[in-house]
């Protein structure tokens, strides 16, 4: 899946979640993720000795941080660990080292990746290698588009080696407590056995909603494979949402259902599959303080239903609030400097809630002084204010 949004960031920031729990499981066999299944060979049957349904502990999570903000770099490792009741499990690691340069709304970037996954309920355990570049750009009124090419290598524990090639293209618009992405992917499988030779299709769509203190997300990707031997071609549909409440800023509960469906040829991937899990989700965001942060306050509400906006910021050549109410456009945003180091605003905002940030020479800055703040997609924080209500 890419995610190629452009982020709105500090330019330091560690950020991390570990989630610990337990569910169910419809079929084992299937719990690696379809990307990495070695060749689709009936596995919806499980081997001899394998539970077809079991319960299973799961703890998974990850941790990633940046530094700077034009170019930046980023680095994360997320992990998932299954353990199910009759001895089954699945463990996977991915490292992932990424490297970009925002120009105005443009971000071209590369991003490198390693994999580890160990299973013992299939001949799925591999490591692999992948490179991707690409580029995002903002477009107006919340909407964003991207594009990138890959390529890497995947060395199975049972002796098989597949060289993978592809590309992609994903949309998505983002406002306010929703965001919503679509994309498609092509991915080219060489392999050293003649049999695994195929071209994979994936078009998938997600959808997040957030809040500040519960959020969603739900996703559905459709796998489609040609192989070079026909008589193995088959289609694969795989579906997951979750949900999460935090009561407090760093803890609070999460569930999530993951269900696949395939069919096809004679000896293509057959299966039907549940996943339920569900428990603790622990958060981590940390970020150190921004010495030259501005000296003003929130956003002040005005009598007619406008807001006006005030930032001490000497040094500073060009400042814009950039929001939910303004489509995030910087140039829309602009502050007047009233005299040296003092920008101002003021914007006519319709009722309910709003979100918005600051950019400071075209630096990402976290509005200082408001009374809400939630955390966007992209690892910084958007200032909430309502209009109707004392900031």
């Amino acid at each position: 899946m890419l995610l190629l949004a452009p982020a709105a960031s500090a330019q330091e920031r560690v950020s991390g979640e570990l989630r610990v729990g337990g569910g169910y499981d419809s079929n084992p066999a299937l719990a690696s993720d379809p990307s990495s299944r070695r060749q689709p060979s009936g596995r919806g049957r499980p081997e001899p000795g394998l539970a077809t349904e079991d319960g299973l502990a799961r703890i998974a999570g990850w941790i990633g941080g940046r530094i700077g903000d034009s170019p930046y770099a980023t680095a994360r490792l997320d992990v998932d660990g299954r353990v199910y009741g009759r001895g089954e499990f699945l463990f996977w690691e991915r490292l992932v080292l990424e490297g970009a340069l925002r120009i105005d709304d443009i971000t071209p970037r590369c991003r490198l990746e390693g994999t580890r996954l160990d299973v013992n309920a299939s001949d799925d355990s591999a490591w692999s290698g992948a490179l991707a570049c690409g580029a995002s750009a903002r477009l107006p009124l919340g909407f964003w588009v991207g594009a990138e090419l890959n390529g890497g290598v995947r060395a199975f524990d049972a002796g098989q080696v597949d060289g993978l090639f592809g590309a992609g293209a994903s949309a998505g618009w983002e406002l306010d407590w929703i965001a919503v992405e679509l994309g498609l992917a092509a991915v080219r499988r060489e392999s050293d056995q003649n049999r695994a030779r195929r071209t994979e299709i994936s078009p998938w769509l997600a959808v997040r909603v957030a809040t500040e203190h519960v959020g969603g997300r739900a996703s559905y990707r459709y796998v489609a494979r040609e192989f070079d031997s026909s008589s193995r071609t088959g289609g694969e549909h795989v579906g997951r949402a979750e949900l999460w409440g935090m009561p407090l800023p760093w803890l609070g509960g999460y569930a999530e259902l993951e269900l696949g469906q395939a069919s096809g040829g004679p000896q293509a991937l057959a299966y039907e599959r549940v996943q339920v899990t569900g428990g603790v989700r622990l958060v981590l965001d940390w970020q150190p303080e921004v010495a030259d942060e501005p000296e003003s306050g929130p956003a002040t509400l005005l009598e007619d239903g406008a807001v006006s906006f005030v930032y001490e910021l000497p040094g500073a050549e060009r400042v814009s609030v950039v929001g939910d109410f303004n489509g995030w456009d910087e140039e829309r945003g602009r502050l007047e400097r009233s005299e040296p180091g003092r920008f101002e605003g003021r914007f006519v905002l319709g009722p309910g809630r709003h979100e918005y940030h600051l950019l400071v020479d075209g630096v990402p800055r976290r509005p200082p002084g408001a009374a809400r703040y939630v955390r966007d997609d992209f690892g910084s924080e958007n200032a909430v204010l309502v209009v109707g209500e004392s900031p």
